[in-house]
């Protein structure tokens, strides 16, 4: 019987698709193992079953109950391996690692001293590295599973299209009124999910309209303002402001992989720090990120440092804390979100136009 190896995600979509390249490169190392990914929401679960190289995802969706059933039904799976991606503080992945009950857990560090339940436990652990991207923390555990293996490649994340998510896109277009684009148009986000963490990662929507009519007069191109399931009025709130003429909104509804076409048809991604961003990445559309209390060094959609906007004041950034102070996402602001309030149009525009001139000249 092939071995069996489960990988834990329950973050969020830009962090799932930080983990894919630790996927890809474990069934690089073990040929033979049947590889399971637990997702903690149906959009996680799409990154996952799009990989050829996971045999079976579990979308776990129902709470704490639903992390046990889970648990309990890979328990009985008898798994050798439950090997957790970074950041891998929450409490969720004790839980689960108790109730699967692997006979090998594999997991990072953030502190000196391990818990007593992981000691309890006898999980492994290899010291996560401050200041190391995601992408090359998770690659770290490789050491640990394999330590005589070679070096781990630090590949770009992928999100695998189909032909029936380019066809739901330009469906989408068409209902937008944009369906016969002459170019590659601009998407803007206007913001990420419901969460008190994401509602620090937005950009205020006054300032998102002075964008809007910043890009309206410096191309020609169309702008589509996207607009997530957990987001809704957010896009209408922006153009509130002012209307600009020629801005498509665009109420994405439907899976992942119809907003990943859409990206990838795209000149160019503009938006704060959310999992459209690093979709965007995965399928190869340059992201201009916002990033305010989130760090960009560990987060920012992997080889697009370089696009990455932050506020100039310095009043103060990078915030959470999490992993390395706290054991889950929390803000702890003092200044009202001066990390993202104090970015300004010049600031995106920056980095924005250089990227649109590259497109323009490569027709």
């Amino acid at each position: 019987m092939a071995k069996e190896i489960i990988i834990p995600m329950f973050a969020g979509i830009g962090n799932a698709l930080l983990a894919v390249p630790l996927v890809r490169q474990v069934r690089q190392r073990c040929p033979e193992c049947r590889m399971t990914v637990l997702a903690g929401s149906g959009p996680i679960a799409e990154v996952f079953a799009r990989l050829s190289e996971v045999e079976d995802v579990m979308a776990c969706t129902n709470g704490t109950a639903g992390l046990i059933r889970a648990g309990i039904a890979l328990r009985l799976r008898r798994c050798e391996i439950f090997l957790i991606p970074a950041p891998s503080r929450r409490w969720q992945y004790l839980l689960m690692a108790a109730c699967v009950n692997a006979r090998r857990t594999i997991m990072h560090a953030y502190t000196e001293r391990p818990s007593c339940i992981r000691r309890l436990l006898g999980f492994e652990s290899i010291a996560a590295r401050p200041g190391l991207h995601d992408v090359h923390q998770n690659l770290l555990l490789l050491e640990r599973l394999d330590p005589a293996g070679a070096a781990p490649c630090a590949e770009p994340p992928v999100f695998p299209l189909r032909q029936s998510d380019h066809a739901a896109a330009q469906a989408l277009l068409q209902q937008a009124g944009a369906g016969a684009l002459d170019s590659r148009p601009i998407i803007v986000h206007a913001g990420s999910g419901a969460t008190a963490l994401a509602a620090a990662k937005r950009w205020p929507p006054a300032h998102c309209n002075r964008l809007l009519r910043a890009l309206a007069q410096l191309t020609d191109r169309r702008i589509i303002v996207i607009e997530g399931p957990d987001e809704p009025g957010l896009a209408d709130e922006v153009l509130r402001v002012e209307p600009v003429t020629g801005v498509v909104v665009m109420r994405l509804r439907g899976n992942l992989g119809t907003s990943a076409a859409l990206l990838q048809r795209s000149a160019l991604y503009i938006g704060s720090d959310s999992g459209l961003a690093h979709l965007a990445a995965a399928v190869g559309t340059p992201p201009v990120t916002l990033f305010g209390p989130a760090d960009p060094d560990r987060m920012c959609p992997f080889g697009y440092r370089h696009l990455v906007v932050q506020a100039r004041t310095g009043t103060c950034r990078a915030c959470t804390g999490y992993p390395w102070q706290t054991r889950y996402p929390k803000i702890t602001c003092d200044h009202d979100y001066a990390c993202m309030r104090d970015i300004t149009v010049d600031d995106i525009l920056e980095k924005a136009i250089p990227v649109l001139r590259e497109a323009d000249a490569r027709g």
